[in-house]
Order: C-alpha cells, then structure tokens, then sequence
C-alpha cells in the first residue's frame, strides 16, 4: 500500500470495509448516472449540474477505493479533500484526476456562498464534463482489471 493511503487510514481519514461483490459497480454507475444528469441540466441548472459532476468523480473514486477495500471517512474525520489526496496515488491516473481539486474548490465555491464566491457557470460544467467522463472511463478500466484479477473459485 501506497505511503499516503497508509498515512490516510492512520490519520482516520479513510478506513478499510469488507466490500460485498458488486459494490464498487454500484457506486460507479450511480457516477455515471449523475454524469448523464448534470448533462441533461447543463444549460438550465449550472449550479446544480456541477455538483453533480463532482459527485460523479467522487462516487468513480470511491468505486475504485472500494476495490482495495477502502472507503473515505465521513466528516470530521474524512471528507472531500481526502478523496483529492486519494486520486494523488497510482490508484487512478493521476493526471486525469488532477482536475478534482479545482472541482472541489468551485464547488464549494458554489455551494458555500460568500461575498466574493463565483459560482460554477455553463462553461465550467462544459470542461467539468469533459473531465469527469475520463475519470469514469480511469475508473471503469480500473474495476474491470481488478474484476479480471478475481478467482472466481474464491
């Protein structure tokens, strides 16, 4: 295991679960469910399209997390930036999952209003879209080569 997830699950940030077959599937097509929503409401609810599309990448994450037997603390002990630090790790590509960040960020943004907070607009869930899908297709790849890892007499 990767130093940082060990020094995640050390901190209390993540912490290992027994995961029934077929959970991490689960939580990835409820992603790409929110990943053809936030579509749909593009043009009529930015706000609301962009929150979905980080909880898209969130949910992929969390899917591929599952497969390790793994999963992200509920606050105060775990929340979003641990998934940020999580897709830091060869767990995903790293370079496909380095737009989150700058997701989490506006949609706190959008979801945390202050006086000088922007909320995410049409543009933004247009490039959100387009790097969410990577990550759902980083994501699918990795739980198809773990199922394919598998010993089915298992």
């Amino acid at each position: 295991m990767e130093p940082i997830l060990r020094q995640l699950l050390a901190e209390d940030r993540l912490e290992q679960v027994e995961v029934e077959e077929g959970v991490p599937k689960r939580e990835l097509d409820v992603a790409f469910r929110h990943h053809n929503t936030a579509q749909l409401a593009a043009a009529v609810d930015p706000e609301g399209a962009f929150q979905l599309l980080y909880d898209s990448a969130r949910k992929a994450l969390q899917a591929v997390l599952f497969t390790k037997g793994l999963r992200v603390r509920r606050p105060p002990r775990g929340n979003n930036y641990t998934y940020v630090l999580v897709s830091r790790t060869n767990l995903v590509d790293q370079e496909v999952w380095r737009p989150l960040n700058w997701m989490r960020e506006l949609r706190n943004e959008t979801e945390y209003w202050e006086p000088n907070s922007i909320a995410a607009k049409y543009e933004d869930v247009i490039q959100a879209l387009a790097f969410v899908s990577k990550m759902l297709d980083d994501a699918t790849n990795r739980l198809e080569a773990h199922q394919a890892n598998i010993d089915p007499r298992c």
